[in-house]
């Protein structure tokens, strides 16, 4: 379960979201942060934006990075993400997991 730590609308096509989520089920046990971002665009999203969000999860200390498109990823995005915390949720990606959720 993750909780909304921070919400910043960047444009009217990014929202960026800082969640944390405990690591355990234990009560002291250590939180971790997660970057996640949206965009609402048709445009592919570039390995240059996931590289600067890369750099802002490595700045601030976030485990994780999960990027939600209403588009796609270039292949070069796609490349650069395949070894580091960060996952892809494509357009195609989001209608199945909204369709299988009933939504």
């Amino acid at each position: 379960q993750m909780s909304i730590m921070d919400l910043d609308v960047v444009s009217d096509s990014e929202v960026r979201i800082v969640a944390t989520e405990a690591e355990g089920a234990w009560r002291n046990t250590k939180r971790s942060n997660h970057l996640i971002a949206i965009y609402r665009t048709t445009e592919p999203i570039s390995e240059r934006a996931l590289r600067s969000l890369h750099e802002e999860m490595r700045n601030n200390n976030y485990a994780r990075g999960l990027i939600f498109s209403t588009g796609d990823f270039t292949a070069g995005a796609k490349n650069y993400c395949s070894s580091r915390p960060i996952e892809l949720c494509s357009k195609e990606q989001l209608t199945s997991a909204l369709t299988s959720a009933g939504l």
